[in-house]
């Protein structure tokens, strides 16, 4: 029953259920100061690079979580051009976290900056914010240094969940 469940856990966000997903708690998650035994535990940095604005952004997955990591950069206002997408939720997310001071504009790159780890539920969510537009995170995110991209990396992480588990012997 544990190795169902825990399956269930790891393949249900893949498809956008988030039944098991627990409040985020960005406080709690490691820096990227944080030791390399830690850092590997948590799986890779990702990165996000749009460089027609100048945009660097750097995330991790913490605890299901999507953690974008402070220094990151950001426009600092919700650029989407359609009617709709001014009140769509990630537009007013990205509000929120600047009204909160979790993300600030910087005068001198006229670009905004998260300036502490910010969790958000999905990557798309965090790519969102970071852009100030809808966007597949999934696609966006790249494993730092490569054009491996998370959707590609996640699958990954089922495949070898799975190929364990079948080499492992019943108990």
């Amino acid at each position: 029953m544990e190795f169902f469940i825990e399956q269930i856990r790891l393949i249900l966000p893949v498809l956008g259920i988030e039944f098991f997903r627990e409040a985020p708690k960005p406080s709690m998650h490691q820096t990227p100061s944080a030791s390399p035994a830690a850092q590997e535990h948590d799986g890779p940095v990702f990165e996000l690079t749009h460089k027609k604005t100048g945009i660097s952004a750097r995330a991790r997955e913490i605890d299901d979580d999507f953690v974008v990591l402070s220094g990151s950069l950001a426009v600092p206002h919700w650029i989407s051009k359609a009617k709709a997408n001014a009140s769509h939720s990630y537009s007013k997310l990205q509000q929120k976290l600047m009204d909160n001071g979790q993300i600030k504009q910087d005068q001198s790159t006229g670009l905004a900056r998260f300036t502490e780890d910010v969790a958000f539920s999905s990557p798309s969510a965090a790519s969102a914010v970071i852009l100030g537009r809808t966007d597949n995170g999934r696609l966006s995110w790249k494993i730092e240094g490569t054009q491996t991209n998370y959707a590609a990396w996640q699958d990954q992480q089922i495949q070898k969940s799975t190929a364990s588990e079948s080499v492992s012997p019943a108990t």
